[in-house]
């Protein structure tokens, strides 16, 4: 196969996605055909979390004004209500992005997830002591979404919002801002 070059020598990305997308494709056809079970979905990593959310909240006319990757410390997301409300978000992803780590392409395990949980906690409280909105961002698989509803009455109450990420880059809140509710 053969990319066509463009003039400063960087490969042609439309048609290099004409001449992948049929491979691939016809690839999938031929496991679907031999009973190959169908590929895992990707697991989403911390960023991937971050930029579903932020999203969603430029969706719903929030401006963002910052957005963290795993790598960078401090608020995850920062942004701003079309009424002038600053929200704080704290996001965990349920895979390691490093491809250094053994936890690399693998589901956190339970522990794992409860100490995410238990610091984007601590972290929305931390943001509730600031006057501001305070939420916590998820991946929506099984082992977040029961350590989660453990504890959902008190982030009610708390008015602590939970947005759950699914692996469409879709996503659900719990509905706990009077934003969203």
């Amino acid at each position: 196969m053969v990319l066509k070059v463009t003039s400063v020598g960087k490969p042609d990305p439309e048609l290099a996605a004409r001449a992948f997308v049929p491979l691939i494709v016809s690839y999938l056809e031929r496991q679907r055909r031999l009973g190959a079970p169908p590929a895992k979905p990707l697991m989403l990593t911390e960023s991937q979390v971050i930029d579903a959310v932020c999203r969603f909240l430029k969706g719903k006319g929030f401006k963002i004004e910052q957005r963290r990757r795993e790598t960078e410390t401090g608020d995850d997301i920062v942004a701003v209500s079309t009424d002038g409300k600053t929200a704080l978000i704290e996001a965990k992803g349920e895979t390691s992005s490093k491809a250094f780590s053994s936890r690399f392409g693998k589901m956190f395990s339970g522990g794992q997830v409860l100490d995410h949980v238990s610091k984007a906690l601590y972290r929305a409280v931390f943001y509730i002591a600031q006057g501001v909105l305070a939420g916590m961002a998820f991946p929506k698989n099984n082992a977040h979404v029961a350590c989660v509803s453990r504890i959902s009455s008190v982030l009610a109450d708390l008015s602590i919002e939970v947005f759950w990420v699914l692996p469409d880059g879709g996503v659900e809140v719990a509905g706990h801002w009077k934003t969203f509710a």
